[in-house]
């Protein structure tokens, strides 16, 4: 007897999603989404130079100055 009753109540957390999940899918409603408000112009991809600032730096046991550089970077939605 204490076997199943031990086995009824290790089936039932499976048993209990297939209840919810017919009962939801009666209840999905479909979803309108808003299109973008950014015109196509502003969504292109481009390479920029974007400037580095200079900084201090640990290196050879010995504190070293990095000078600042321009670097060319990948930006999306640059307009």
């Amino acid at each position: 007897m204490k076997h199943i009753l031990a086995c009824t109540l290790l089936a039932l957390p499976f048993a209990v999603p297939v209840w919810s999940t017919q009962v939801k899918a009666a209840e999905v409603l479909p979803t309108v989404t808003a299109q973008s408000t950014v015109p196509a112009s502003y969504e292109i991809a481009r390479y920029v130079r974007e400037w580095i600032p200079g900084h201090w730096d640990y290196r050879y046991s010995r504190r070293h100055w990095i000078p600042g550089h321009w670097a060319t970077v990948w930006r999306r939605n640059w307009g």
